[in-house]
């Protein structure tokens, strides 16, 4: 498995919670995993595919990093969603983060958001292909 994986989520989490208007539009309540008993609104990573993206005779690797949003339903429910979004989407999308170690980023773009109501929430699931390759050969 590729250790570029903790690297790009640290990435990441730095850029989401060093933006203001990120932070500002979910109270300050990120977490890199789903929480128990979250106040609402919040984001977190819900799950990361990695998937080898050789190129070049280098190694490579995909990271489809999903996060989610979740808001209350009511008047604002959807607005406060798709703001949230447009701040993270703001701060991950078509940017690049620089990786410590032999590893490049090479991209990180939306790949697909998916909203959803269900028991009293309104949230999303947003996944990004943040894609990395290493400086060394493949062997």
């Amino acid at each position: 498995m590729s250790s570029s994986k903790f690297l790009v989520q640290s990435a990441v989490m730095l850029a989401l919670t060093s933006s203001t208007a990120f932070m500002a539009s979910i109270s300050n309540r990120l977490s890199d995993s789903p929480p128990d008993n979250q106040t609402y609104p919040y984001a977190c990573i819900e799950y990361c595919t990695t998937l080898p993206a050789n190129r070049h005779q280098r190694k490579g690797w995909k990271h489809l990093l999903t996060f989610g949003i979740v808001t209350q339903p009511g008047r604002l429910g959807t607005y406060q969603l798709e703001n949230i979004f447009a701040n993270m989407d703001q701060v991950i999308n078509l940017k690049k983060y620089a990786l410590t170690g032999s590893y490049t980023m090479v991209k990180a773009q939306l790949v697909s958001k998916n909203d959803y109501k269900k028991n009293g929430i309104v949230g999303s699931n947003v996944t990004y292909d943040l894609t990395v390759h290493d400086s060394t050969d493949i062997t």
